[in-house]
């Protein structure tokens, strides 16, 4: 199995576990851990394969897995929380840097200035995933991130008409 389809697999079910958080429907913590069971495997089919490793990729997953970490060590109230936080802190400067380009454009890239986008956006996610497990700062994460995303709407118009 690739493992960009396993990512894409454990995520698929971390939303499936975290739907079935927010209905307090029965099987949560099992999805929750199917999908922290995947992202492990993920890291160390990524580590067993000859495939020559991509550090964008290696990034990708150890947040995967650091995100899954923080979230399931929470909701079943594991000891740790804190090394999986700073962990997935680290994957996701180390995700930024690979994607400067994606997120900073350049001076001649006259996009919609995305590095208004991508904040709001996580933002946005992680509010919403505070909401759900009724962490402080819901509100205003995602308030932040819609009032940054209302700007990045505007800026894009302008942009666009100026074009």
């Amino acid at each position: 199995m690739k493992p960009t389809l396993l990512r894409a697999v454990a995520f698929g079910v971390l939303i499936l576990g975290l739907l079935f958080k927010i209905q307090h429907w029965p099987g949560a913590h099992l999805f929750l851990l199917a999908a922290w069971g995947l992202a492990l495997i993920l890291l160390i089919v990524r580590l067993v394969s000859r495939a020559p490793i991509v550090p964008k990729e290696v990034a990708r997953d150890v947040f995967t897995l650091a995100l899954l970490s923080v979230i399931v060590m929470r909701m079943l109230h594991l000891p740790g929380r804190g090394f999986a936080l700073g962990g997935m802190v680290l994957a996701a400067l180390g995700l930024f840097w690979y994607e400067r380009d994606r997120i900073l454009p350049g001076k001649g890239d006259r996009g919609a200035m995305p590095w208004l986008f991508y904040p709001a956006l996580v933002l946005i996610i992680t509010g919403t995933a505070f909401r759900i497990q009724h962490w402080p700062y819901s509100t205003t994460l995602i308030l932040g991130g819609l009032a940054l995303a209302a700007i990045w709407f505007f800026s894009s118009m302008r942009a666009d008409r100026e074009q």
